[in-house]
């Protein structure tokens, strides 16, 4: 063929072809017509789930040696470094995950559906890669999938979830005899007080050890923490949140003196309570207001809860439920408890020194905790159902991620990282 080079009309008869070795006409190496994949296609994905593994395990590593640095001297630039070797964890455990989904879909038999080639384009569309697409379009099928499923599963659960909560804030408890309850103190010759806050359940008790002991304390930057361990003598009643507002509401209707004590003490917190009480109304919100301040011990705090204490004594209760930790704290606890007649029902069995070790491993553990509250309902019930929740947050993940990228690729219009190098940016 002879090129003509005086125009550009030679490139007209010239065909250019780019493939791989051994490519033939009208033959699919790796995918068929109707989106599955040849025997070749589903050995395509190199997996290597070991190294994923070693990377996450190196990763922790460098999170214990930052956390360390931190705890040592907690400069912004050691705590810079801290959040990003914690980022890095997750970034690595998400390889893990796509190295056994790519594992899986090696093994993958059968045609793709339509909807699961439209989510590819999507995806591709979104600048991932060919393989980022195939990865994030089977996860989100799968995801679609499992939330289809939980559906079905929440209906149930929530039936089950209500009927918890109605108990949980209905019905009195009672701490047999022979129950450990913990304090985490700063005194070391702590002795049982008619009136102290304790945890008897395990996590309760960890999530003070850590969090109370070790950030509110100081016990994780030097300072000395306590944990006393309280015996239960004979068993303690605990009112629930149905009972105790109703022994408040009786002694506001029967004593004018408490009355006006407790306007006095809400008007510095909470103006809409103490209207209420001054009204006369005591209500579900009303007790919760007074719960909450039931820690205030200055003159005013101590005659509101000396009195509410003593009727709630005479109404054959020794404990009451810390509603502030439960509900407004943070803390997230599932039976924290204020025990009121403590010298009559429980002993000091032993007080020790809590390690900076011990606080640091608990506090970590207690805000697990924390974070798996903030994503599921706490009853037993609606376990079921939380597989439904990860899904969701998958898919709301997701499109926080679509956001970050397009905001950043706005930015940076010229830029060629690829989707998930633009996510991990703040990891480098």
């Amino acid at each position: 063929m002879e090129r003509k080079y005086i125009t550009n009309e030679w490139r007209s008869y010239e065909l250019y072809h780019h493939g791989i070795l051994g490519m033939k006409w009208g033959i699919r190496r790796f995918q068929n017509k109707d989106g599955s994949l040849t025997a070749a296609g589903r050995k395509r994905y190199n997996v290597d789930i070991s190294k994923a593994e070693n990377d996450v395990s190196e990763a922790k590593r460098e999170y214990s040696e930052a956390l360390e640095k931190y705890k040592q001297n907690r400069t912004p630039e050691n705590e810079k470094n801290l959040i990003r070797a914690a980022k890095n964890i997750n970034y690595k455990k998400e390889d893990l995950a796509t190295e056994k989904t790519k594992e899986k879909m090696n093994l993958e038999k059968g045609s793709k559906s339509k909807h699961r080639l439209k989510l590819e384009e999507e995806y591709r569309n979104k600048g991932m890669t060919k393989e980022e697409a195939e990865i994030a379009a089977y996860k989100r099928a799968k995801t679609e999938k499992i939330i289809i499923a939980a559906s079905a599963i929440a209906v149930a659960s929530l039936a089950a979830y209500v009927a918890y909560k109605h108990y949980d804030t209905s019905v009195d408890k009672i701490i047999k005899s022979g129950t450990i309850l913990q304090s985490v103190t700063k005194n070391s010759n702590k002795g049982v007080e008619d009136a102290f806050y304790a945890s008897y359940k395990n996590m309760d008790k960890v999530k003070y050890r850590g969090i109370l002991g070790g950030q509110q304390f100081g016990g994780m930057v030097g300072n000395k923490v306590f944990n006393a361990n309280i015996g239960v003598k004979s068993s303690l009643k605990v009112a629930s949140e149905k009972s105790g507002a109703k022994v408040l509401s009786n002694l506001v209707d029967s004593d004018p003196g408490f009355k006006k004590d407790l306007v006095d003490h809400l008007f510095r917190f909470d103006k809409e309570a103490a209207a209420a009480v001054k009204s006369g109304r005591v209500d579900k919100k009303v007790f919760e207001a007074v719960n909450q301040y039931l820690v205030v011990h200055d003159q005013a705090g101590q005659a509101v809860s000396s009195k509410f204490y003593s009727k709630l004594r005479d109404a054959g209760y020794d404990a009451i439920v810390d509603i502030n930790d439960k509900k407004f704290s943070g803390y997230r606890s599932r039976n924290p408890i204020i025990v009121f007649n403590g010298a009559a029902k429980t002993a000091i069995n032993s007080i020790s020194e809590l390690s900076q070790s011990k606080m640091a491993h608990d506090y970590a553990l207690g805000y697990a905790d924390i974070t798996v509250k903030d994503l599921a309902p706490r009853a037993a019930a609606v376990a079921a159902a939380i597989s439904g929740i990860k899904a969701s947050n998958y898919v709301r993940t997701n499109a926080s991620n679509d956001k970050i990228v397009r905001e950043y690729r706005k930015e940076h219009p010229n830029t060629k990282l690829s989707y998930s190098e633009i996510l991990r940016l703040d990891s480098k």
